[in-house]
């Protein structure tokens, strides 16, 4: 569902920025303008990842590591279930499961899903 939203947004911006382009070069026949349009339009949805890249290109040589800058002690996690002693579950396209811990059992998707339905 959220997948149909976002590509129905997609979808609208495109119509959108065609047709202020369009009117754009209906306008004027400055082709500055018409060019500083097809920009706009093609930055707007774009333009974190333009900036990012070059801010990032131009700081990793000054700024090249990743900090630590406090650590916190705890006396551990407790969980219960008949999932904690997993990090992370997931489905092959075969049915089995994957990421589980070495000592248990590969069950199959029913399974799963019979397991999961029950909690």
């Amino acid at each position: 569902m959220l997948a149909m939203v976002i590509l129905f947004f997609i979808i609208l911006y495109t119509l959108i920025a065609y047709v202020v382009v369009r009117r754009v070069r209906r306008i004027t026949t400055d082709r500055r303008l018409r060019a500083l349009a097809v920009t706009i339009a093609v930055l707007i949805p774009s333009w974190d990842v333009v900036l990012s890249g070059v801010i990032y290109y131009i700081s990793c040589p000054f700024f090249p590591k990743a900090s630590i800058y406090e650590t916190a002690k705890t006396d551990g996690i407790f969980y219960e279930g008949p999932f904690r002693n997993t990090v992370y579950i997931g489905v092959k396209l075969d049915g089995t499961l994957v990421n589980r811990m070495p000592s248990q059992v590969m069950m199959t998707s029913k399974e799963a899903i019979n397991i999961w339905s029950s909690l």
